[in-house]
């Protein structure tokens, strides 16, 4: 069956979420970390004027620290779907549509590309290709063109 026409663009989608949600795994980790391993003056040296307000760095970290879990369940789900989708995999399609939903707050680019997605994976033939190559004897290398076999 030949590959569709835009499966590797969708995965190449997926893996450029997970490399620049890497980044924000960074900046999450660089806010919540220190705080939450102790260095309680932390806030002291660069939130000084913000203290008057008492609670603000407190919620910072909460919400830096609800930020790095869900980037890093987004990392792993984007770049999972990555992966099994250039690999042809029948689980990559649940994955991508999960992602691509995911992606639908980021606006405006996020927002269209997961509704595209949404759209794509949802297509019969995709996901009778998916299904075919998630067989032992369909097998197809990680980069593969698209061609008929």
């Amino acid at each position: 069956m030949k590959k569709p026409q835009y499966l590797s663009l969708v995965a190449i989608w997926q893996l450029f979420c997970a490399v620049t949600t890497f980044f924000g795994i960074l900046a999450a980790a660089f806010i919540a970390l220190p705080v939450l391993f102790g260095f309680g003056n932390y806030w002291d040296v660069y939130m000084g004027p913000w203290l008057v307000f008492g609670g603000i760095p407190n919620i910072i970290t909460v919400i830096s620290s609800i930020s790095l879990i869900f980037l890093l369940a987004y990392f792993g789900i984007s770049l999972a779907a990555g992966i099994g989708t250039l690999q042809g995999k029948n689980w990559a399609r649940s994955l991508g549509i999960v992602q691509a939903v995911l992606s639908i707050p980021n606006v405006p680019i996020g927002t269209i590309a997961g509704v595209l997605t949404i759209v794509y994976l949802g297509k019969p033939e995709v996901a009778e290709y998916l299904n075919r190559q998630s067989r032992p004897d369909n097998r197809q290398p990680l980069l593969s063109p698209a061609t008929t076999t």
